[in-house]
């Protein structure tokens, strides 16, 4: 390799992320990265982690940036890198996760050759990717980073790809640019609060249908005194991006797997709000079944997207319907764990092994229903799932989970059903300062 050792660019990219709040790398980097690596040993506030194979790298930026709410960064070798980290980058745009994937390509000069990895990156980033950014100038590198990390954080979480090519990285520069702010979530919608209000008042069996951030924290706890104030049932998605369940939150129902019984669940109740959720959706088109579950509802309000201010929406209806002081009422306890070792059985043994505070990594689809019903009775807890149908994440997400703080310790439970077949790749990983 011949060029600067400097890194320049490679250094001023860098230290602008780590100045917009970056603190991890997920990497699974070659040739074409080693100014990003280089310059990675000079930046002390972004840890780095190994990862051996594109697809763990991918998936732990996901679990990290639905468990912080912050982007992580996942740096892959050229555009092959990126289509073994497609998958996972995929459910972590299903996922609204915060992620920026950075790829190292093949020097600007030498992609006309066509060497074995040259590859359209813009092509293949643009079909999991929110936005996708290509370094075209040495002096645009920082700028690009510091675009790309604030996209990232914005409306609720979005996936970006920094296309980075290797001489670029080496080229001089004229040091880090400043962080820019995030967009912002859009705020509520006055009117679809106050119609959202009317119909729950009105309704005998109305249910919220939930996603992102009231599915979790101040979110969940409105949504609870929502739920106990009008009788309301609590539904989330199948493929949830996180949720806070167990002994004292308010339960929740998660949308169940197969179409027919999803659909049965809406037609149970004679309202509908939803509040942070896109429209629910059939896995798979069945011919004599509906794509879309709320098509036919006769009363559903859209009262927040998923790109909007959720918290705010929540805080709102609560105010409308004087559900300030309502509480949620105590579960019941969890039971013994007797009998075969059915999806009854297994539920409740894995549902008393999760320790307060731990975070359960649900890669289970088709038969996760009922562990899910048994988890709201067992100690606080979170939980992180599948979100884009691409299965074998799970012990990429645990490894997220894992690198989450600033120690080696991890509280992750994993209960593989849909997806028993994980990465094996997720085993042996290096990061500065933790063996």
């Amino acid at each position: 390799m011949s060029g600067s050792s400097t890194c320049a660019a490679a250094q001023a990219a860098l230290e602008t992320a780590a100045a917009a709040g970056v603190e991890v790398c997920f990497a699974n980097p070659g040739t074409t990265e080693l100014p990003l690596v280089l310059a990675l040993d000079r930046i002390p506030a972004i840890r780095p982690v190994l990862c051996l194979h594109e697809n763990v790298a991918t998936g732990a930026a996901d679990a990290w940036g639905r468990l912080r709410g912050s982007p992580a960064l996942a740096l892959l070798h050229t555009g092959p890198g990126l289509a073994n980290g497609m998958a996972n980058l995929h459910n972590a745009r299903k996922a609204k996760s915060p992620v920026v994937a950075l790829v190292g390509d093949h020097a600007s000069w030498h992609r006309p050759a066509d060497p074995p990895l040259a590859m359209d990156v813009e092509a293949a980033a643009a079909t999991v990717a929110d936005a996708v950014l290509t370094v075209r100038r040495p002096d645009q590198a920082a700028a690009w980073l510091a675009e790309a990390v604030a996209f990232a954080r914005g409306r609720g979480g979005r996936v970006a790809v920094v296309n980075f090519p290797h001489d670029h990285q080496l080229a001089p520069a004229s040091g880090p640019a400043k962080p820019v702010a995030p967009e912002p979530p859009s705020p509520p919608d006055p009117r679809a609060l106050d119609a959202a209000a009317d119909l729950l008042r009105r309704a005998r069996r109305p249910c919220l249908y939930l996603g992102g951030a009231a599915l979790f924290g101040e979110g969940l706890v409105l949504a609870g005194r929502i739920a106990a104030a009008c009788g309301a049932s609590l539904i989330s998605p199948t493929s949830f991006s996180r949720i806070e369940t167990g002994c004292g939150l308010p339960p929740l129902l998660r949308l169940p797997y197969f179409p027919e019984k999803a659909q049965e669940v809406f037609d149970a109740h004679d309202a509908v709000v939803v509040l942070g959720a896109r429209d629910p959706v059939a896995f798979f088109g069945h011919p004599d079944l509906p794509a879309r579950f709320l098509d036919s509802h006769p009363a559903v309000v859209r009262a927040a997207g998923p790109g909007d201010d959720v918290p705010a929406a929540l805080s709102g209806l609560v105010e409308r319907l004087g559900a300030k002081d309502a509480t949620v009422p105590a579960g019941e306890p969890l039971p013994r764990a007797r009998g075969p070792l059915d999806p009854v059985g297994l539920g409740a043994v894995f549902a008393r092994a999760v320790p307060e505070g731990g975070v359960v990594v649900l890669t289970a689809v088709s038969s996760a229903h009922v562990y899910s019903q048994l988890a709201q009775r067992a100690a606080p807890h979170t939980e992180i799932a599948l979100t884009g149908g691409a299965i074998g994440e799970g012990t990429a997400l645990a490894v997220g989970r894992r690198w989450r703080g600033r120690t080696c310790a991890s509280s992750t439970s994993r209960r593989t059903a849909a997806s028993p077949i994980c990465p094996p790749a997720c085993g042996p990983r290096r990061a500065r300062g933790c063996g």
